[in-house]
Order: structure tokens, then sequence, then C-alpha cells
């Protein structure tokens, strides 16, 4: 995720010729292990979801959302503190761990006391116990947040993937397993507390890192100040995850909680390669930080990888959606369907400017994306309610369209703040994706639109690029590269 070196490069920064092939090695075995973890979670979400029904289902799926929320809030960003800072040292990660021991402690506290509060505005059957559980959570997932960042420096992503594959393992045999002898919205519950269990255990196990009762002032103040305005900008975008469980419970009841549920998580098991290339992404950007032409490359080409890897499987789960989820769920799930087209380009346009995102956060300006985030959560919340109502469920996948202003509002941030971008490329991708997701819920005729990428210069160029990095390190694929490169050669010419 570079580009060739420049005389920049060999003034202001270090050289790490090794850089590039420890990303791409280290990517494709969490890529490899991700993707049976995709398959292993989206088996068990299918069973889950059909031997715990849409009750079950719907209540689990709305406790999640608010149990994730405030977790991510407690969390504070010092994660994304330990991965995007230039260098770390023992006395970092201790006042780090310390930070998150306590923020654990104070904030699960609070929001198990404000679990009768919650209860007014979440309308699902159990809440108040189910909260309970889901919350007490919350500190195992901060306790795996040191050990997993020095991983990620490390860029030692074969051990995540082997645990992230063995926990996702874990909490289908226990979910499905409970769920077959009927514990309802509890099989999955018991399922989390499994998985996050397991994380914990190899993470700590595998990360060598033993921590010291430590703390460094002058740490703490620096992590506050980059987790003040992360989290910020996290809240304000978190916002959006509770649209689910107030809004949609309140106008809908629990069934369509259950529907918008699933949707979310059939669409990030979808796109589970966004996330492996975002935190792959924001380890590399700080490491390139020092570099004007090595960041502005790392992000054109992550953004042009996420935007091809992320929509191809959009696509073919959206033209197949109608046939599949009443086939795997029933046929009482198939708004999921109807739904997923329109919540999947909402995604789409979050994936394209993720990596803009990244890079304002690893250049330490995080205050910027606060507009934006907040830009997002807000067009969801009054869009969400004025189209739930009138159009049901469908009106949730209205309302996720709304919100893709406020990424064009993140690209003109990052103009701003790193002067001139090459967009085209990107806007040709997402247009052409994007009618391609829509084409079974408006006009098969859509389909049509992936001519396009093909048709302009610079976007075949783009799409060889793409293609040319995934090959790179097999003898096979270094063969085809020639042969691309050749082609590429010969359209130029």
């Amino acid at each position: 995720m570079s580009d060739s070196t420049s005389s920049e490069d060999s003034a202001g920064t270090p050289q790490e010729p090794d850089l590039r092939a420890s990303v791409v090695r280290g990517g494709k075995k969490l890529l490899i292990r991700q993707t049976a973890g995709l398959v292993i979670s989206g088996v068990g979400s299918i069973v889950i979801a059909r031997l715990i029904g849409l009750k079950g289902y719907g209540s689990f799926a709305a406790v999640f959302e608010v149990a994730f929320f405030i977790q991510a809030i407690l969390e504070f960003s010092l994660d994304l503190f330990l991965v995007r800072r230039s260098t770390v040292d023992s006395e970092v990660y201790d006042t780090v761990f310390i930070l998150l021991l306590v923020s654990a402690a104070l904030g699960t506290s609070g929001a198990i006391a404000g679990i009768p509060l919650l209860g007014h505005f979440v309308h699902v059957p159990q809440f108040h116990y189910v909260a309970l559980c889901m919350f007490a959570s919350i500190p195992v997932m901060h306790l795996q947040q040191v050990p997993l960042s020095k991983l990620e420096r490390e860029l030692n992503y074969g051990v995540i993937g082997k645990a992230e594959v063995a926990a996702q393992m874990m909490f289908f045999i226990v979910g499905v397993s409970l769920a077959s002898i009927h514990y309802g919205v509890w099989a999955p519950v018991i399922a989390w507390w499994t998985q996050q269990t397991i994380l914990l255990v190899t993470f700590w196990a595998k990360a060598d890192y033993r921590p010291a009762l430590r703390v460094r002032t002058p740490l703490v103040r620096e992590a506050m100040r980059f987790g003040a305005a992360s989290t910020s900008a996290n809240f304000v975008y978190s916002l959006r995850n509770l649209v689910n469980p107030v809004v949609v419970s309140r106008i809908l009841g629990v069934r369509a909680v259950a529907i918008v549920g699933l949707t979310l998580n059939l669409m990030d098991q979808a796109a589970f390669i966004k996330a492996v290339t975002f935190r792959i992404g924001l380890t590399v950007l700080g490491r390139v930080q020092g570099s004007t032409n090595r960041f502005a490359a790392a992000v054109r080409e992550g953004t042009m990888i996420q935007m091809f890897v992320v929509g191809i499987p959009f696509i073919g789960f959206a033209c197949a959606a109608r046939i599949l989820i009443p086939l795997l769920f029933g046929s009482k799930w198939t708004e999921v369907a109807h739904v997923f087209p329109f919540v999947a380009v909402s995604y789409l346009a979050y994936v394209g400017g993720s990596l803009y995102t990244a890079g304002l956060l690893a250049k330490g300006n995080p205050w910027l994306t606060i507009v934006p985030n907040l830009m997002n959560s807000v067009l969801l919340w009054l869009a969400a309610v004025v189209l739930v109502r009138r159009f049901g469920v469908i009106g949730y996948g209205l309302a996720e369209l709304f919100t893709i202003p406020s990424i064009i509002l993140t690209l003109v941030i990052y103009t701003m703040s790193f002067g001139r971008q090459h967009f085209l490329v990107p806007l040709i991708w997402f247009i052409s994706i994007a009618a391609a997701i829509l084409a079974p819920a408006l006009s098969w005729w859509l389909l049509l639109a992936l001519v396009v990428p093909i048709c302009v210069r610079p976007s075949r160029q783009g799409l060889f690029a793409v293609i040319e990095l995934g090959m790179t390190e097999t003898a096979i694929g270094r063969r085809a590269t020639e042969r691309l490169q050749d082609h590429r050669r010969g359209s130029e010419s």
C-alpha cells in the first residue's frame, strides 16, 4: 500500500523495505482465517435465528446494539491511540491498560444502574435481564484491547485470525446447542460470553504482554486528548446504532427489530474484509505518516481494494437474497431481502470513506471527523422517524440512503486537510457497484452499470492494480501479473 520511493521518503521517513510484504503476508493470513470465520458465523446466524425465532432474535439484536454502543464509548478510542501512535513502549501499554480498567469499572457500573431508564426507550421482551448479562461483558471486551493492539502493531494477523475463528466457532457451537434445547434469547447471550472469553484468553496468551500497575502522567494527558476527540466522533456516529432498538422497536415492534438486526448482521459478514483492510490500513498509515506521498498512496490503494472486495459480495448477496433468505431462514424473514440492497449501498459509501477517516485519525486530526459523523447519525434518525412510520421495515433501508452526504463531507474535509485528491476512480466504482446492488430492488437493467468501470481507462487501470496486488506473492500470480502489465501497457499505447 505505497508508492515508489520518493525523494521526500528518503529525506523525511525511514524506509521499511519489508513493510508492504509484511502487510500482504499478514493480511492474507487474516483474510483466509476471517473467510473461515465468515462461513462459521454465517451458518451460525442462520441456525440460531431460525431456532429462537423473530421474538428471541429481536430481543438479542436490540440489546446487543445498545451494549456495543456503550462499550465503544467507554473504550475511549484507546485501542486506536495505541495502533496509530508511531512508537509504543511498555509504559504506554501499561498506562492504556490502567485507563481501560478504570473506564470498564466505572462505566459498566453506570450502564447497569441505568438499565431501568433504558427500558423506557427500548421496547423488546426481557430487556432488563438480557441487558444485565450483556452489559456485564463490557469489562471482558476492554481487557482484550491492549494485547490485541500489540498484536496488530506487530502485524501478527495470523494469530488474530486464528483466535477470532476459534471464538466464532465456539459461538456457533454453544449458540446452536442451547437454541436447539429451547434456551431462546439466552442462547446467543451465553454464546457471546463464550466468544469474548476465548478472545480474552488467546490474545493474552499470544501477545507476550504482562501489565504493570504504573501510569505515566504525560501519556494520560496525550491519550485523553486523542480519546476525547476520537470518542466524541465515535459517540455521535454510534448514535445511529440506536435507531433500530429505539425507533424501529417503538414504531414497528420486536419483529421489525429482528429483521433490521439480521440485515445488519448479514451485511457485516458479507463485508468482513472491510474490517480486515481498515485494521491493516490504520496500522500502516501510522507508520508512513511522515511521508506525504506514501501516506496518500496508502489511502488511495486501500480505498480501491475496499470498494472492490466489499462491493462484489454485496452484489452477489443482493441478487440472490430473495431466494436464499426464505430458503435458509424461512418465509417470516423475507423482508430482509428487500431491506438489504438499500442498507448495502449506504454501507458501501461508508467503506469508500473509511480510510480517509483513518487518515485523519492517523495524522492526529480526530476532531475533524466529528461533524460528518454527527451528520450521518442525525440524517439517519430524522429519515428513519419519517420513513419507518410511512413504509415500515423498508423505510429503514431508505433512511440509510439519506446518510450518504455525510461521506461526501468526510472527503471534503480530507481534501481541505491534505490537499487535492483523486476521487474519480472510487466515484466511478461506487456508482457502478451501487447501481448493481440496487438492481434487484429497482431494475435488473442496472447490472449493466458494471460495464462502466471497464470502459473508463483510469478505472480499468485501477482494477488491474487491485487484481495485481492480490497476486504478487504466488508463482501463478506473478505470471498473471506480468500478463496484466503487458495488457495495461497495450491499452495505454
